[in-house]
């Protein structure tokens, strides 16, 4: 007679290996092979350079109110830069951000006929100590074909559920489409990061 052990063990094998995952999000099919993720916040963080002495400007409404009093001002202080993200020896442009609760997402892509771009977290949670926590290029290292990202938006998390990422944008080779333009929905995982 079999071990009552073992056979509990086979059943419980052959029961997880024949159970089908749920399936994916629609929004996400075909994700692997057209993006490179960095979630690896030590590295990233070598992106951002916190200034020494902190920078502040002040900029004027340059139009006076109806009463002829001085036009309106407001001081911006510069705490950190953040170097734009690069893939290879292609470095991106910021194209657009969005400030949703304590995250600041911004959108890149390149000037020309090139479709590269991307999107990087960060975390403004405290403001005077950012910390960027993910960051993603739309690219397809095999056919080297990539995304501009023009606009972004955030669907926030339901109970329960990851944030949502939108973008809007256009990509370089697309033959089921007839127009290179996009709009995209990314899940995002329970840190707020790209995976």
């Amino acid at each position: 007679m079999k071990n009552p052990i073992t056979l509990l063990i086979v059943s419980l094998l052959f029961t997880l290996i024949s159970c089908e995952k749920d399936p994916p999000d629609h929004f996400q099919d075909n994700l692997a092979g057209d993006m490179v993720i960095n979630n690896d916040v030590r590295t990233l963080n070598k992106r951002i350079i916190f200034q020494n002495n902190s920078t502040a400007y002040t900029l004027y409404d340059p139009v006076a109110d109806e009463k002829g009093n001085p036009a309106s001002s407001i001081n911006i202080q510069v705490i950190a830069t953040l170097e734009s993200p690069g893939y290879k020896e292609e470095i991106l442009q910021a194209s657009h951000i969005r400030i949703s609760d304590d995250y600041a997402y911004i959108g890149y892509n390149t000037q020309g006929p090139r479709y590269l771009g991307g999107i990087d977290i960060v975390d403004i949670n405290p403001a005077t100590d950012p910390k960027l926590i993910s960051n993603v290029v739309f690219i397809d290292p095999e056919t080297n074909t990539g995304k501009d990202v023009s606009s972004i938006d955030i669907e926030p998390k339901g109970t329960g559920s990851s944030n949502y990422i939108w973008i809007a944008g256009a990509e370089e080779s697309n033959e089921l489409l007839e127009s290179p333009a996009l709009v995209e929905r990314f899940a995002l995982n329970s840190s707020n990061q790209f995976e």
